[in-house]
C-alpha cells in the first residue's frame, strides 16, 4: 500500500531530474546487497525504461546476487560479490560502525510526499521531530539514545566522524 501511494511522487521526482531520458543511470551506495539498485531496476523497466542502470558501492557480499545483480551491471569498492573475503570479513565485523558513519544523524528517509505541485519532501522516522541514534557493533555493544538536542555529543561526534569519512 505505501509503494503503491509514493511510487508516482518518486517517479514524478524522476522525471523532473530528467532521469528517465538517460541512457544510463548510475547507483551509488554503500553497498552489501544491491537491494537499492535492483529494485529501482525493476521500477524503471516497469515503466519502460531501456537504458543502462549500474552500480557503484563500498562493498558487495556474494549474496548480492540473489538480488538480480552481477558482475555487468554493479561493483564494490572494497569488496566485489564476496572478494576477496578478508576485505569482506573485516566490512562484516564492523559494518554497524561503517553504517553509523555513513548516516545522516536524523536517520533514513522513510518516503516521499508530495507537499505542492512539483515540491516534494522527505518522511524522516517516526514524524515527531526527534532523532535517534543508534550504534551496535558485532560484539554485542548497543546503545541507544534520543537526541532531542542537536549539540548533543553523540551527534556532534557521529558527524564529525562522517564529514571525516566523505572527505
Amino acid at each position: 500500500a505505501t509503494a503503491a501511494r509514493e511510487r508516482p511522487v518518486f517517479l514524478e521526482y524522476l522525471e523532473s531530474e530528467r532521469l528517465l531520458e538517460a541512457s544510463s543511470l548510475l547507483a551509488v551506495d554503500i553497498g552489501w546487497h544491491g537491494s537499492m539498485q535492483a529494485g529501482l531496476t525493476r521500477l524503471l523497466r516497469q515503466q519502460g525504461y531501456t537504458g543502462c542502470i549500474s552500480g557503484h558501492y563500498l562493498g558487495l557480499y556474494e549474496r548480492a546476487r540473489t538480488t538480480g545483480i552481477n558482475e555487468r551491471d554493479a561493483e564494490g569498492y572494497l569488496f566485489d560479490f564476496g572478494f576477496p573475503e578478508d576485505r569482506e570479513r573485516l566490512v562484516r565485523a564492523g559494518v554497524a560502525i561503517i553504517e553509523t558513519m555513513m548516516s545522516a544523524p536524523f536517520g533514513s528517509l522513510q518516503g516521499l510526499r508530495r507537499r505542492t505541485e512539483g515540491e516534494r519532501h522527505g518522511i524522516l522516522p517516526d514524524g515527531s521531530g526527534r532523532r535517534r541514534e543508534v550504534l551496535s557493533a558485532s560484539s554485542g555493544f548497543e546503545a541507544l539514545t534520543t537526541a532531542e538536542d542537536p549539540d548533543s555529543f553523540r551527534i556532534r561526534t557521529l558527524t564529525a566522524m562522517q564529514k571525516a569519512a566523505l572527505t
